[in-house]
């Protein structure tokens, strides 16, 4: 036989769980087991704890010291100043145990046998009151306390007196929250934790509740960039907000160019043309860049190859007279290319030469040109 008793110390009925244990051992043959305590072991709203002033338990408030009990009848009765026991009288796994548990005459002598522990703890002597009564427990929110003379032995209670209601005596938790942001309000919901209680154990009652508005803080902005515009050039202004990086950014237009054009060149077959453009306010220039053409060659003359000697074709640029030859050699070319690259002003080369008859084919590759851009 074993017995589970408060882990809170006020209602740890202890001495009366071993007297129990005693007589019921003495009275059939069930060991004398052991007195236990059990915390709680936590739900969806975590591990309870006791608090002693209000006499009631919060879930994930370690702060208020010690865990409750884990079984309901000992925190429950705790909860109303009752001292509470939980008996095991025997296990059924033990044959032992079941063969005496299933006897009838055993019970009763069981029963007897608690009946007289009790009579013994609470009447085998003279009670020696308090001066004053103490708080069974005290009123709330929803419960009316009430106060009781306690013997200093047995803890045996007389003059019960009901103590004055306690409406505002609520025990708040938070039960969900959001918190603001910079332009969002956010809440605390707060609910008592002693109404949820009784109306999650079927207590008709109101589950007391409110919420705790939290307004938006607004945005904390920094200045990142605080630029002027001027002439040919924009100004910005930028800031960040240091919480959330919500970003403001306002564009100061500067005084644009006067661009006139300064100079130009057509472009021909090889080079580009050029047209430069100067500000008439601050001199600043920029070139507009049209690529060059490129020959338009037409073919003047040709001498077939007849097998044994090469042959030609000769072609003149309609444009520029520039000439380039082509031979029509009687060798299968094969040609090793080289290229020397063009860049902006300058042209590039292609050089084919032969590795049988060592033949050379130049071309020119004309320049690339300027790609400006404006910087402001």
């Amino acid at each position: 036989a074993e017995a589970y008793v408060s882990v809170v110390e006020e209602f740890n009925a202890t001495d009366l769980a071993e007297k129990l244990l005693r007589s019921i051992s003495s009275a059939v043959s069930i060991s004398y087991g052991k007195v236990e305590t059990c915390p709680d072991t936590g739900d969806s709203l975590g591990i309870y704890y006791w608090n002693s002033d209000r006499q009631w338990d919060m879930p994930g408030d370690s702060s208020l010291g010690i865990r409750s009990d884990y079984y309901s009848m000992n925190t429950w009765c705790s909860k109303f100043g009752v001292p509470s026991i939980i008996i095991e009288h025997g296990y059924l796994s033990n044959p032992s145990d079941a063969k005496i548990l299933d006897s009838d005459e055993n019970l009763k002598k069981i029963a007897e046998a608690e009946a007289a522990a009790l009579a013994d703890y609470y009447f085998g002597h003279t009670h020696t009151f308090t001066s004053e009564r103490v708080v069974d427990h005290p009123s709330n929110c929803t419960l009316t306390g009430t106060a009781s003379y306690k013997c200093t032995i047995c803890g045996a209670k007389t003059g019960t007196i009901t103590l004055a209601a306690a409406p505002e005596e609520h025990y708040w938790r938070i039960a969900s929250s959001k918190a603001a942001t910079c332009t969002e309000d956010g809440y605390i919901e707060y609910v008592c934790q002693i109404s949820y209680n009784l109306s999650d154990k079927g207590y008709e009652c109101d589950v007391h509740s409110f919420t705790e508005e939290i307004i938006a803080k607004g945005h904390n902005y920094v200045t990142i960039e605080d630029s002027a515009a001027g002439h040919g050039y924009n100004g910005l202004f930028y800031q960040k907000c240091s919480v959330c990086g919500d970003e403001i950014r306002e564009v100061r237009e500067g005084e644009p160019h006067d661009y006139i054009l300064k100079s130009e060149t057509v472009p021909d077959c090889v080079n580009d043309g050029v047209k430069t453009y100067s500000c008439t306010i601050c001199g600043d220039e920029y070139e507009d860049i049209t690529p060059a053409i490129g020959h338009d060659f037409a073919e003047i003359e040709r001498v077939e190859s007849d097998g044994v000697k090469d042959g030609y074709v000769k072609y003149r640029c309609t444009v520029c007279a520039e000439e380039k030859t082509e031979l029509l050699s009687v060798c299968s070319h094969e040609f090793e290319v080289t290229e020397t690259l063009p860049d902006c002003e300058n042209s590039g080369e292609k050089l084919s030469r032969c590795k049988k008859c060592g033949y050379e084919l130049t071309e020119t590759i004309p320049p690339l040109g300027h790609d400006y851009v404006v910087q402001m």
